[in-house]
């Protein structure tokens, strides 16, 4: 459970599409974010940030077919504080 001053990522999710991957998400206090931390874990366990984005959408292009991918998102502020870390969406190719 998100502390009270913590700023928590809900709705969380990760669809295939085109051959892509398309996530988006919701924050409990947008106006305090500055970017949202996206990292990606694929099926050999390696984690990567993948981007950092201002919107709560992204696309992530960089996938292989059959690939099966963790992704979890965290919210960082204006003075670089980073929140609470989403739960993690899997999604396969």
């Amino acid at each position: 459970m998100a502390k009270k001053e913590d700023i928590s990522i809900s709705n969380f999710k990760a669809k295939k599409k085109n051959g892509s991957v398309q996530l988006s998400w919701n924050a409990s206090d947008a106006s305090k974010v500055n970017y949202y931390i996206i990292y990606r874990k694929d099926k050999n366990n390696d984690l990567r940030m993948i981007a950092s984005v201002k919107d709560m959408t992204y696309i992530d292009h960089q996938v292989v077919k059959d690939g099966q991918y963790r992704y979890y998102i965290v919210a960082q502020d204006n003075s670089g504080k980073h929140y609470s870390a989403s739960k993690i969406q899997r999604v396969g190719i």
